[in-house]
């Protein structure tokens, strides 16, 4: 069959310019948008795409991270204004591959399927294997780099036997895996973490039964039952390598699956790429896709209610030599000079960005990892912080960055170490959630101190809002027999207060648990730091233990 494109829209050119540019800079036939009707056996399907020309050495692909964290979402236009270069004289984004996103029916927790490579830089492997890689000259090769890596560690100057890692800031799938976790992923590892090995500056700083800190000096080595022999004081680093060395050039990968062309042919061996879900490989679904033709033009485009074959055959069509899929649904979206092309049903976790720079203005640096917050507590805390340490108040994986917003899994350890102390005997009763086996979350979940979600989730990693920390405590200050006055909360800010916590925020202000964030305001929504909570843990132990004295 002859391949025939009808172009209903001929190149545009966006005016809209970085300042201090000349409109003569940009090459409007290097980076351009097109709506386009290709055929296919079942018809004509209207086609959204990009056109980049990687001959063009302004032209750089490259990933985009929501807020540069793995598990933080956000609208595709904002991801992609964020990294935007100084230099980019035009921008083009599509939404990348597969992830597990927040909401109805889904896991909750962002994770992303795929490899993500920047500037020679690993961010994530693990899930899809399948990759467009972009060298740094732009030449482009699909297939699967498989990167081995190997953790290092050397004792009183003996090195031991490599091990081998699993994955790099992905999630477990099963009790012998180990993976490797950077400040990409976040501030600490997964909530179902057993055992974890901290590295800072290539040297061993702690080890911990349970989820732990992971530092951007450093990463964090942890596994869901894998024995991690490691100690303290160790010097441990980790290597990346590939079986065919070619891929190591291609210091750009963006992930993507199945593939629908490769070397001119259309696949449909789905199952056995690992696709074999319906509504992927079966059924009419709004698509996203990335090719490359055979005169180096990439293309990313957007086609609404096509299969996974009518796909590859536009991709076909399109010219390309290699194509893949990306997510698509909710998840298909185009950006392209400053607005949507196609516009997104819910925010992503990582895009894939294209732009076209001003060859006068130099290629900025790579976008840093996230820098966390220090260890040491604010000094009004300090003291207090110490004090609690003292009392065996605070477990050793909150034991650091005390600035930082504290998770509901982490409030229910400092809220499980308190009620056992003031009781003197061990929670015997479990509540299972079906997101977490973190043990202080079951037995705060036994008492009644924490609910989860109707669908049997809990949410152990999502951030602690004043007011429901409030809630926490109130429960945790009545089952540990510290009974608690009404009172009727003063703030400003009371209509802000949600009804389920009303109360529980009148016997905090009340009973001096927890005070306002000043101008009489309480801040229900506001974050509440792991140093606030161990303070308010404190004082509830000591309201107790002075009771118990009179």
């Amino acid at each position: 069959m002859k391949r025939r494109i009808i172009t209903l829209t001929i190149a545009v050119l966006f005016a809209a310019i970085t300042a201090g540019s000349s409109l003569s800079a940009y090459n409007p036939e290097a980076l351009y948008y097109q709506s386009q009707q290709v055929s296919t056996k079942g018809g004509a399907k209207s086609v959204q795409v990009v056109w980049a020309n990687l001959n063009d050495p302004n032209i750089k692909v490259r990933n985009a991270i929501a807020s540069n964290t793995l598990q933080t979402a956000a609208p595709l236009k904002d991801i992609a204004e964020a990294a935007r270069p100084a230099a980019a004289l035009e921008l083009a984004a599509i939404n990348a591959a597969f992830f597990d996103p927040v909401g109805a029916g889904y896991s909750g927790t962002n994770i992303y399927y795929g490899v993500i490579r920047n500037n020679g830089e690993y961010v994530k492997i693990g899930g899809n294997d399948l990759v467009m890689g972009i060298s740094a000259d732009n030449r482009v090769r699909m297939g699967k780099p498989l990167p081995r890596y190997k953790i290092y560690h050397e004792t009183a100057g003996a090195y031991e036997t490599p091990s081998d890692m699993w994955a790099l800031n992905h999630t477990f799938d099963n009790a012998n895996e180990r993976v490797i976790y950077t400040s990409y992923y976040g501030a600490r590892t997964p909530a179902n973490t057993k055992k974890a090995v901290v590295v800072r500056k290539g040297v061993v700083t702690d080890v911990v039964n349970g989820p732990a800190p992971i530092y951007a000096d450093g990463f964090t080595i942890a596994s869901l039952g894998a024995n991690l022999k490691y100690s303290k004081g160790e010097r441990v680093w980790y290597t990346i390598a590939y079986d065919d060395p070619d891929w190591e050039q291609y210091d750009t990968m963006v992930a993507g699956g199945p593939a629908i062309v490769e070397k001119g042919k259309i696949r449909t061996d789905y199952a056995e790429q690992g696709f074999d879900a319906a509504k992927i490989t079966e059924y009419s679904a709004q698509r996203s896709f990335i090719g490359v033709t055979a005169d180096n033009r990439l293309f990313i485009g957007t086609v609404g209610n096509a299969t996974m074959l009518q796909l590859a055959e536009i991709a076909l069509n399109m010219g390309a030599v290699n194509a893949m899929n990306l997510d698509g649904g909710a998840s298909s979206s185009l950006y392209f000079g400053g607005k949507y092309v196609t516009s997104p049903g819910r925010n992503l976790v990582t895009a894939i960005v294209i732009t076209y720079n001003d060859p006068k203005k130099p290629e900025p640096p790579p976008a840093p990892a996230p820098v966390l917050p220090p260890d040491a507590p604010s000094a009004w805390a300090a003291s207090q912080v110490k004090r609690a340490n003292e009392l065996g108040l605070v477990p050793d994986h909150l034991n650091n960055l005390y600035k930082q917003q504290i998770t509901r899994a982490e409030f229910c350890a400092l809220a499980t170490l308190l009620y056992e102390k003031i009781k003197g005997e061990e929670i015997t009763e479990r509540m299972e959630f079906s997101d977490t086996n973190d043990v202080h979350v079951e037995k705060m979940g036994a008492l009644g101190i924490v609910n989860g979600l109707r669908d049997g989730r809990f949410e152990p990693d999502k951030k602690l809002t004043r007011e429901h920390a409030a809630v926490i405590l109130d429960r945790l200050s009545y089952e540990v027999g510290n009974r608690l006055k009404y009172y009727y909360p003063t703030y400003s800010d009371n209509d802000q207060i949600a009804g389920f916590a009303f109360g529980s925020v009148g016997r905090m202000q009340g009973s001096g648990l927890m005070g306002g964030v000043g101008g009489n305001n309480f801040d229900p929504k506001g974050r509440f730091s792991r140093e606030q909570s161990i303070v308010t843990m404190l004082r509830l132990y000591d309201m107790c233990e002075n009771e118990a004295d009179e």
